[in-house]
């Protein structure tokens, strides 16, 4: 076995927000077909499969694994536990046939860019939300197509479930792309979905009353919730949702992890805006009764393009972080990947410029919400 194998090289495809298709969520790999990038509004999953570009990038991976795959490659250089290290021990010690190194067995669909909010680490890439915005402030805007709202994308999607174990949805805002009714109806009728495990991640601001009948007919329905804080800091960082409106909702996605339909956990995602509350926000999902993925920010607002001081400040707080119950990855004292990477040396004006604009757009919170980082930026 290779040295960097990963499973997802073969047997995973994603589609990303803008319709591009590649091995996975982080990888920075697009496909090609006849020498363009390929994408969901021109071309389907079975052309991808069966393109040239997919399979010279698979027989030649390891060539390609620092480049192509950097996340993974910086976080396991840094002492944690990549995506690739993770999907290894699921396909080996977890899932219940094992890797095949053939046909699908996962699927990875982030339908479109739609979405409601504008999250500060996010862009018009996935949410069209901030396309609006930035066409306010002059900004060029391009929506992406419509490739996820078209009966022939789900009903050509259905070819490729036979195998499937595994399949994440996600946007944009999942929940608001009625179309995916179409897969799960079929998984349903053909008797697929009790093998199956659905993931969706949701920014945890719409209830799917119209799916959650559908939960008790796949094997495992997963929610997995975008919330990366707690009240005026929740409310910058995924604006312009309200904390109260989300955490009723909140409440509902556990009631129904309660009643058996689904299960639910948080993926935080731990940027520079919040990576001093992450303590705090433990100690939320701990008294919430919620588990936690911690998500590594790595394009706008990485950690580590923090000033020196404040890291000082954030490596002092983690010092006195013991509490690892809820947490998936513990992220504890200062001995971990997310100090190391934090660590590294960054550029605060990057940080500087990425937060102009995201102030802008909801004046006056930001230094409401993030008194002490604020005192740092502006001085």
């Amino acid at each position: 076995m290779e040295a960097n194998f990963c499973p997802l090289v073969t047997n995973n495809i994603e589609i990303d927000s803008q319709g591009y298709f590649k091995p996975c969520c982080i990888s920075d790999k697009r496909f090609k077909i006849n020498g363009k990038t390929a994408n969901a509004n021109n071309h389907s999953i079975s052309d991808i499969v069966q393109s040239d570009d997919r399979k010279q990038w698979i027989e030649n991976f390891e060539e390609f694994y620092k480049t192509d795959c950097s996340q993974c490659y910086e976080i396991e250089k840094s002492g944690g536990e990549s995506k690739r290290q993770v999907e290894n021990f699921y396909w080996q010690n977890i899932s219940k046939n094992k890797y095949i190194n053939g046909p699908l067995q996962s699927l990875d669909l982030k339908m479109g860019n739609v979405c409601n909010l504008a999250c500060s680490i996010c862009n018009s890439n996935s949410s069209s939300k901030w396309g609006s915005i930035d066409k306010q402030f002059g900004i060029y805007y391009k929506p992406s197509g419509r490739w996820f709202d078209t009966d022939q994308f789900w009903n050509e999607l259905n070819k490729h479930v036979d195998n499937v174990e595994r399949i994440e949805l996600a946007g944009g805002e999942p929940f608001m792309i009625k179309k995916q009714k179409l897969l799960l109806d079929f998984l349903i009728e053909r008797n697929l979905a009790k093998d199956i495990e659905i993931t969706w991640f949701t920014n945890c601001t719409i209830w799917p009353e119209h799916l959650i009948e559908k939960f008790s007919k796949i094997k495992l329905a997963k929610i997995m919730l975008s919330i990366d804080n707690t009240h005026d800091k929740f409310e910058f960082q995924r604006w312009p949702a309200k904390w109260n409106e989300t955490y009723e909702i909140f409440k509902k996605f556990m009631q129904a992890r309660d009643d058996g339909l689904c299960q639910v956990e948080i993926s935080h995602s731990v940027s520079a805006l919040n990576i001093l509350d992450l303590p705090d926000f433990h100690e939320w999902c701990y008294a919430n009764n919620v588990r936690l993925y911690n998500n590594l920010v790595v394009g706008p607002f990485n950690a580590k393009d923090l000033p020196e001081e404040f890291k000082l400040k954030v490596i002092e707080r983690f010092s006195k972080h013991t509490l690892k119950e809820p947490q998936i990855n513990p992220v504890t004292g200062t001995d971990n990947y997310l100090v190391n990477l934090m660590r590294q040396p960054g550029d605060v004006s990057t940080l500087k410029y990425k937060l102009e604009y995201a102030r802008k757009t909801r004046p006056g919170l930001f230094e409401k919400a993030f008194p002490e980082l604020a005192g740092y930026i502006d001085e």
